[in-house]
């Protein structure tokens, strides 16, 4: 949905995420220079709120869903 509209969703997410009241800090990978800039990029952006509004109703069926892993007790 996001390439169809000309954006990226992790720079949509990284954007979404650093505006978050209460999140201090967004971990993102840093794979080489260009993922780099490009989370840079994005950080320092404002997330538009159609494309955002969008998304979140097309991952509406999955919110609050988690996935455990890992060792238990």
């Amino acid at each position: 949905h996001c390439r169809a509209r000309g954006a990226r969703l992790s720079s949509l997410a990284l954007a979404w995420a650093s505006r978050l009241p209460g999140i201090d800090v967004t971990l993102v990978g840093m794979a080489d220079a260009a993922t780099v800039a490009q989370n840079v990029a994005a950080a320092g952006q404002t997330p538009d709120p159609q494309l955002l509004a969008e998304v979140a109703a097309i991952l509406a069926p999955v919110r609050g869903v988690g996935w455990p892993s890992g060792r238990w007790g």
